[in-house]
């Protein structure tokens, strides 16, 4: 079963995702966090991968004791996978191994303690955190998906647990942008499901909407209430470190950071 946060459901929560190893932008998303007296913050995953800096992001969110849920990127650097689709490209490799190297063997390992999903328990009900989905941490659900795709974030199963009440929302990261979704209208056969929330915060360190990060505060009041939160910050000291480190898939990197939109690793790149 997924762990339940020992947060009062009276109490904010600031939920933040997808930092994807851009220390600058974390520093300025923990500050603004900081500035509204929000005690509580939960990361949900993918610490490290794309950016030059994992061990410097994975060892400040340790330090701050923030709980932090296992993402795909997690997954791909603690247990060196490769899933198919990646298929064989250098350009990959070298990139993992440089995560892999800035990360160390002893972090590698805190990666794999990370839980699946955690819980938050609100005054209506439980909200349910994981990565992207309840099916697995490469089964995605994006905006304009079947509505069953969002059906389906609310399932049991072995990875969030079989024996778990239904939420009353979830949330979850991924897919870098942001989202916020009411069930309300139903078939006959789902009755159950009007009125559940879905949400997604968005990305910290690589927003693929708007390239400024995002995140999301859950507040204590009676109602499931959300607010989306954009933290401007400083893009090209982020670009520099970047540049000092001589990362693979530099280029790549430093587009994605400054447009806000994904350049697939490998393809050509725009004049």
């Amino acid at each position: 079963m997924p762990r339940m946060l020992s947060i009062p459901p009276d109490q904010s929560v600031a939920i933040i995702a997808d930092t994807h190893a851009n220390l600058t932008a974390l520093e300025a998303v923990l500050a603004n966090i900081d500035a509204r007296g929000i005690e509580h913050v939960v990361h949900l995953g993918d610490v490290g991968g794309k950016g030059p800096r994992p061990r410097e992001v994975f060892e400040l969110l340790l330090e701050r004791q923030i709980p932090i849920i296992y993402g795909n990127w997690d997954d791909l650097l603690s247990r060196r996978v490769q899933p198919d689709f990646l298929g064989d490209q250098p350009l990959m490799a070298e990139a993992l191994d440089y995560q892999r190297n800035q990360i160390g063997t002893e972090l590698q390992k805190a990666l794999t303690r990370l839980p699946y999903a955690l819980e938050l328990q609100r005054f209506s009900g439980v909200v349910r955190l994981f990565h992207a989905s309840a099916r697995g941490l490469w089964v995605r659900v994006r905006e304009n998906d079947p509505l069953e795709s969002f059906y389906g974030l609310f399932d049991a199963t072995e990875l969030v647990g079989t024996d778990v009440e239904l939420p009353i929302g979830v949330g979850y990261g991924d897919i870098h942008t942001t989202l916020v979704k009411y069930l309300r209208r139903f078939p006959e056969p789902t009755p159950h499901m009007r009125g559940k929330m879905i949400f997604n915060v968005g990305s910290v360190g690589n927003p693929l909407d708007i390239p400024v990060p995002s995140y999301g505060i859950l507040h204590g009041s009676l109602g499931l209430e959300l607010t989306l939160v954009r933290v401007p910050y400083d893009i090209e000291l982020e670009c520099s470190a970047a540049i000092r480190s001589k990362m693979p898939q530099l280029e790549e990197y430093l587009q994605e950071t400054r447009t806000g939109m994904y350049f697939p690793r490998g393809a050509p790149l725009p004049i």
